[in-house]
């Protein structure tokens, strides 16, 4: 049979698009989610479903790690938790007063903890509301801490290549040090609420930061100046509602958190994981509000 070029063209471009759309039916992910609605943390394994798991959490725990030792860290209201991966038993909870107001808790090389708060301190007799980070060492000291005073939020907090502290108030970006020195620059919308800002693999001057209500995942420069939109809400089309923990997946692609609201049931308005590609192109999404409520933090494991 003689095939037209015409119809051979067609034959191709159906092809393709058959490829492409079985490709992304293939994409899976194994990954641990807080989940902020239902104060829950769930496993999903999408290779193996029969391996996931769910476990209540005492309140809404905000940020997540999976570390080395296979426990995961979970910040608390008043610390931090670890919980064992394979039993999902709480190993350990460090819960006190000094610690009120906890938002993020990361882990560093150096077998440290460093804690972030929104806390309200005395300063010469007058009440400042501010972030307060404490550095924890292997034995639950504080080994330093830092009070910012004048900011009223922080979601997650990152550290930058030269041990900088990162952090986002609203619209303001916020580099800060341990001798209480800093940098900020506020973003052009005053419409987001930024959750998380991660440093560009392109190099420690670039920001990559989760807008919240922008809905989008961004890259800034350290000055202030805007780069380009990774991902996420288009100007025509406000689809993502709050775009919270983001991830640089192992495939150079990024995983987002697309939080709903604090309703148990408002993870049916839209799909509450999203991968995108560096195009800004969504490659995969994971939706199942029967499991789980909104989604805000994130650790993909595969």
């Amino acid at each position: 049979m003689i095939i037209s070029r015409k119809n051979f063209i067609l034959l191709l471009c159906l092809s393709f698009s058959f490829s492409l759309a079985h490709s992304k039916e293939k994409i899976k992910h194994v990954f641990l989610a807080v989940d902020e609605s239902r104060s829950q943390l769930h496993y999903v394994n999408q290779y193996n479903p029969e391996k996931d798991w769910t476990i209540s959490l005492p309140a809404k725990y905000r940020d997540i790690h999976l570390l080395e030792n296979k426990t995961i860290l979970l910040s608390t209201k008043k610390g931090y938790a670890l919980y064992d991966f394979e039993t999902h038993q709480k190993l350990k909870e460090v819960n006190e007063q000094r610690f009120f107001g906890t938002q993020s808790v990361i882990p560093t090389a150096n077998n440290t903890k460093i804690v972030g708060c929104v806390q309200t301190k005395t300063l010469q007799g007058i009440k400042s509301k501010g972030v307060a980070i404490y550095e924890l060492d292997s034995k639950d000291v504080v080994l330093r801490e830092v009070f910012f005073k004048g900011y009223q939020k922080l979601r997650l907090l990152r550290l930058s290549q030269d041990g900088s502290l990162l952090f986002g108030d609203d619209e303001k970006v916020v580099k800060a040090k341990w001798d209480g020195t800093l940098q900020e620059f506020v973003l052009a919308d005053q419409k987001m609420h930024i959750y998380e800002i991660l440093q560009s693999n392109q190099g420690q001057h670039h920001y990559i930061v989760s807008t919240g209500y922008g809905g989008t995942l961004e890259e800034w420069s350290e000055e202030g100046k805007f780069i380009r939109k990774i991902a996420g809400n288009t100007a025509q089309e406000k689809k993502y509602y709050y775009f919270a923990d983001a991830q640089k997946l192992s495939n150079g692609r990024w995983g987002v958190c697309n939080w709903t609201g604090h309703g148990a049931d408002d993870s049916k308005k839209a799909p509450q994981l999203l991968e995108f590609d560096e195009q800004g192109n969504i490659l995969w999404q994971w939706h199942d509000p029967k499991k789980a409520g909104s989604i805000h933090g994130v650790c993909f494991i595969e």
